[in-house]
């Protein structure tokens, strides 16, 4: 009986080891959709977008540059109305970035409960390298509508909420000085697609010239009144986006024929993250915290029974095996991450497969210190030294 049982126990283990990594490989990659909709419509009987959790629009041209709307060295005073859905408080929700193709992100406003956090990337770098921030606190509130206005001017920066003064710091320019930069706005998210913001754009305009404190209370007050600001001759916006088509794919930029906003019908990230490192991470978000802990126990059924099934007859796995187990555990995730890549909604990160490894040898020693507790391995012992 214990020969058949053992025989039975060897022809099992392969299979239940084959049926935890298709396992483990379905459960990283569903719900396999490779193009999913992007979820961005227009508001019913109102101006205005909805950025549901897939939803992207973006800038069909820089609109940063010498030649864009927004010049280097010269003043920017960007207003925009917002209706958020909810107060996300997992990470950061990203509702307007300017993004530049290589990869560089130079500022976004992004909400955080009932924050409004504005993040300024350092001179010559990206947002993940050496970023500053400033914020607002109950700017943003879950279905209340807000004017908001950024003014930065000399290195000087502003944030408005309904024509007030929110927060003022100085020494913080939010554009590169960098002459030969460009960027395009991308609204609802990040460019990576992984921090997205739920709620309604109702109106954005930027200009390239500081807005006085009389003209930002003025604009909250026409927009009250009339759904926009109304602007004197030679005070109009370079971009203003009334979201007043309510239907297609484009919204119109009505100062001019240029850096009309596209809002494509699948959900098209501009920037893929390959195996994101560990310090561009948002430590310490719940949602972070929560993916490190899933990682670890997801994987530690991996190493456990791939521990029962490779060690050495009835003795402990060795070294060997633990470093064998351990390459399959992190094989696999890598296969999971670099896989992730085409799936937009889904991020490539390396934390994910160093936490998978960790959870794969977790469970290998999960396994010895079963087999410790039993006594099984001490019951082996004896066996052999009786043989002898």
């Amino acid at each position: 009986m214990n020969a058949t049982g053992n025989r039975r126990r060897k022809r099992g283990l392969p299979l239940l080891c084959l049926a935890i990594t298709i396992a483990i490989l379905i459960a990283g990659l569903w719900p396999f959709n490779f193009r999913p909709k992007n979820e961005v419509t227009w508001l019913t009987g109102q101006n205005g977008i909805h950025f549901g959790r897939l939803g992207i629009a973006y800038s069909k041209e820089s609109v940063y540059g010498t030649q864009g709307a927004i010049r280097p060295g010269r003043p920017v005073s960007i207003e925009l109305v917002v209706r958020p859905a909810q107060e996300p408080n997992h990470s950061t929700a990203q509702i307007l970035t300017l993004y530049t193709e290589g990869n560089r992100q130079f500022f976004s406003l992004a909400q955080w409960k009932s924050f409004l956090i504005l993040r300024a990337a350092s001179q010559g770098s990206a947002l993940h390298f050496g970023s500053r921030e400033m914020s607002a606190r109950n700017v943003l509130l879950k279905n209340i509508p807000r004017f908001l206005t950024v003014i930065s001017q000399n290195g000087n920066t502003a944030i408005y909420a309904d024509g007030q003064m929110m927060k003022l710091t100085r020494n913080f320019p939010i554009l590169p000085a960098d002459s030969s930069a460009s960027g395009k706005f991308v609204l609802g998210n990040s460019p990576t697609g992984h921090s997205s913001w739920t709620g309604d754009l109702l109106f954005l305009a930027s200009y390239g010239r500081e807005l006085s404190s009389e003209e930002v209370f003025q604009h909250f007050q026409d927009w009250i009144a009339k759904g926009s600001p109304t602007w004197s001759p030679g005070k109009t916006p370079a971009l203003l986006y009334l979201f007043d088509e309510r239907k297609g794919l484009t919204s119109r930029n009505h100062s001019g024929d240029h850096y009309d906003i596209s809002i494509p019908t699948t959900f098209h990230i501009l920037q893929k993250t390959v195996l994101r490192l560990p310090w561009e991470e948002e430590y310490f978000h719940r949602s972070f915290i929560r993916d490190v802990v899933i990682n670890i126990l997801g994987f530690l059924p991996f190493g456990f029974f791939f521990a029962a099934w490779l060690r050495n007859g009835a003795g402990l796995p060795s070294k060997s095996h633990v470093f064998l187990i351990a390459m399959l555990g992190g094989g696999t995730s890598l296969t999971i991450e670099l896989l992730q890549i085409y799936l937009p909604p889904r991020t490539s990160s390396l934390s994910d497969v160093i936490c998978n490894i960790f959870g794969t040898i977790l469970g290998v020693y999960l396994f010895r210190w079963v087999l410790l507790f039993l006594g099984i391995e001490k019951g082996a012992t004896r066996n052999r030294v009786g043989g002898l």
